[in-house]
């Protein structure tokens, strides 16, 4: 229940309520579900790139949902995402851009490539290049 807003509810009625564990929040606690889902999933995996077709596919699609949202708060439109859920999703190193990463990885791979063969014509079977 909301802090500081009237309610006709009893203390009564709540204590009924919490006695049979009623969530208050679910929103948050399906978030924190889903977050403690990709703790597991990185432990196992080593990052949070979840995919969609993946065992589970909600949390891939909580992951895509929480890249939306940090979008959506960036520029300064309406978002569920709080400076709390962000802090905790960077301390597992959540990457906000996976396409921008790789393209910047894949990048890195192509000037390593030219400082040694002194071009860019690599080839598709170029054993560095899975």
């Amino acid at each position: 229940m909301k802090e500081n807003r009237s309610s006709s509810i009893t203390r009564d009625r709540i204590y009924k309520l919490e006695s049979l564990d009623f969530d208050w929040d679910p929103l948050g606690s399906l978030w924190t579900k889903r977050y403690q889902e990709l703790e597991k999933y990185k432990n196992e995996n080593g990052n949070c790139l979840v995919p969609d077709n993946e065992e589970n596919p909600a949390l891939g699609f909580w992951v895509k949902t929480q890249r939306v949202q940090y979008n959506r708060m960036k520029e300064n439109r309406s978002s569920s995402i709080t400076r709390d859920r962000i802090y905790k999703l960077e301390s597992l190193d959540f990457d906000w851009d996976p396409l921008g990463s790789l393209w910047t990885k894949r990048y890195q791979e192509l000037e390593k490539y030219k400082n040694e063969n002194g071009n860019c014509l690599v080839h598709r079977n170029f054993k560095e290049n899975p």
